[in-house]
C-alpha cells in the first residue's frame, strides 16, 4: 500500500475530542471492565454450559452447526446482574491449501480485515417506472421507486484509541473510519480501541395478536464499543484466530429502552479456528443484561398529537408546527413513561392469572427467547457474507492485492 494512505490512518494525537467522545473516554474503562466481568464467567461455565438454564435455539439437519441460549447471573458493581445469552458454533469453509499457508491467510482475514468487510449489500430489487418522485410531492405518499442500499451484518467504523504507555487519547481522521487498524496492535501499541457498529436489517418485533398489527422496535442505531487486549485472540500453533469487544452504554435517546446502544453490560466474541481436518469453524458468544424494560414511551399528548397530525399529512404540517413544538420542548414538562411491550405482557398475565404465560407463552422470558433467535439468525448472516468475501480474495497475506474496497473498508 503507498505510504500516504499508510499515514492517513494513523489516528492523530492531542486532537479536541467531542462532548460524546469525552463521554466515551470516560466510561471506557467502567464498560470494558463489566464486558469482561462477563467474559470470564462465560469462559467458565461454557466448557460444561453451566450456566443456570440452558436451552436450544435452533433446529437443523446439519451437525456442523449448534446453539444454545442460556440464562445466568453476575456480580457488577457488588449487586448480582441477572443475565442472557447465546452460544453459537458455525462451519465457516474448509482449507483451500496448505495448512501453514491457510492458517497464515484466516489470521489476516480475521486480524487485520474482518471488521473492515463484515457488513455486505444485497442485490437491490428495481423495477424501473420511467419516473422519478418529485420534491414537491411528499415521500410519505409516494409509489415511485427509490434507490436503497440493502445492507445485512456489522458495519464498524473506528473512532479513537488509546496510546499504550502514555495513556493518550488519539482519534482516527474520517477518512480512515472504515480502514479498522490491524487488531495485533492491541495490547502493543494501543490499550484499547473504540468503535461504533451499525446492525444492519435488525429490529425487534411482537404481535399481540398472531397474525396481527406487529410492534416493531428498530434497533439499528449505532453501537459503541471498546476492543481490549483480552478479547484479541491471536494463538498460530492452534489456528485460533478472534476478536470481541464490550459495549459502551450510550445516553438515553427515543423509545428504545435496551438493545444494541443500550446495553447496561455486554460483550461479544467471535472465534475462528482452522481444525486440523481442514475444517474453518467460528464459535460466537454473546451475553448482555436481562432488560428492564424494552421500551419507554412518555405520555405526551401533545408530542403524539403533532407526530400523529404529521403522519396524517405526509409530513406538509410539520415546518407549520415546528416553532410550536420547540416552545412547547422548552417547557421540559416532566411527562410519565411506560414500556408497552412489558405493559402487554404485565396486563396480559394479570387478566388471567398467570395463564397467559403458562398456555400461550405470552412471557416476559419467551421475549428473551425471541431476541436470541434473532441474534442467532443476524450472526448467521454476518458469517454467510463474510464466507463469500473470504473466498472472493486469493491471498490474503498479499496486501497488494487486495481490492481498495478491503484495504480501505468503505465496501462496494
Amino acid at each position: 500500500m503507498a505510504n500516504g494512505a499508510a499515514v492517513a490512518r494513523e489516528p492523530n494525537a492531542a486532537p479536541v475530542l467531542s462532548p460524546v467522545e469525552q463521554g466515551l473516554a470516560r466510561d471506557a474503562k467502567q464498560f470494558l471492565e463489566r464486558g469482561l466481568t462477563l467474559k470470564r464467567r462465560v469462559d467458565e461455565a461454557a466448557p460444561a454450559q453451566s450456566f443456570q438454564r440452558v436451552f436450544p435455539l435452533v433446529r437443523q439437519f446439519n451437525p456442523a452447526n449448534s446453539a444454545y441460549g442460556f440464562f445466568d447471573s453476575v456480580t457488577i458493581d457488588g449487586k448480582p446482574f441477572p443475565v442472557i445469552g447465546n452460544f453459537q458454533n458455525m462451519f465457516f469453509d474448509r482449507a483451500r491449501a496448505g495448512e501453514r499457508n491457510e492458517r497464515d491467510q484466516l489470521r489476516e482475514f480475521v486480524l487485520r480485515y474482518f471488521m473492515r468487510v463484515s457488513d455486505f449489500r444485497l442485490p437491490e430489487p428495481w423495477a424501473e417506472t420511467g419516473r422519478s418522485g418529485n420534491s414537491m410531492w411528499p415521500k410519505a405518499l409516494s409509489w415511485c421507486p427509490e434507490p436503497k442500499a440493502n445492507r445485512e451484518g456489522f458495519g464498524f467504523t473506528q473512532l479513537m484509541a488509546k496510546r499504550r504507555g502514555s495513556g493518550a487519547i488519539e482519534r482516527f481522521p474520517e477518512s480512515a473510519a472504515h480502514a479498522v487498524i490491524d487488531l495485533r496492535e492491541i495490547g502493543n501499541r494501543y490499550d484499547w480501541l473504540v468503535t461504533n457498529v451499525r446492525i444492519f436489517d435488525f429490529s425487534f418485533r411482537a404481535a399481540p395478536v398472531e397474525g396481527g398489527p406487529e410492534i416493531v422496535l428498530p434497533l439499528q442505531e449505532g453501537s459503541y464499543l471498546i476492543t481490549s487486549p483480552e478479547f484479541i485472540t491471536d494463538d498460530p500453533e492452534n489456528g485460533r484466530f478472534g476478536l470481541g469487544y464490550a459495549f459502551i452504554q450510550s445516553p438515553p435517546d427515543g423509545p428504545i429502552a435496551w438493545g444494541p446502544g443500550q446495553f447496561r453490560a455486554a460483550y461479544e466474541q467471535i472465534d475462528f479456528q482452522l481444525l486440523p481436518s481442514g475444517m474453518i469453524e467460528v464459535k460466537m458468544y454473546f451475553a448482555a443484561d436481562q432488560p428492564e424494560k424494552l421500551a419507554s414511551l412518555e405520555l405526551d399528548p401533545v408530542a403524539f398529537a403533532t407526530g400523529a397530525l404529521g403522519l396524517l399529512t405526509g409530513g406538509l404540517v410539520k415546518p407549520l408546527l415546528a416553532p410550536l413544538e420547540s416552545a412547547y420542548r422548552s417547557l421540559s414538562i416532566p411527562w410519565p413513561s411506560v414500556d408497552p411491550i412489558y405493559g402487554f405482557v404485565d396486563l396480559a398475565n394479570l387478566v388471567t392469572f398467570g395463564l397467559a404465560a403458562e398456555h400461550a407463552c405470552i412471557s416476559r422470558e419467551q421475549l428473551y427467547f425471541r431476541f436470541l433467535v434473532q441474534h442467532f439468525q443476524q450472526h448467521f448472516q454476518t458469517l454467510s457474507g463474510a464466507l463469500t468475501t473470504w473466498r472472493r480474495v486469493a491471498d490474503w497475506t498479499d496486501e497488494g492485492s487486495l481490492p481498495e474496497w478491503v484495504r480501505s473498508g468503505a465496501g462496494v
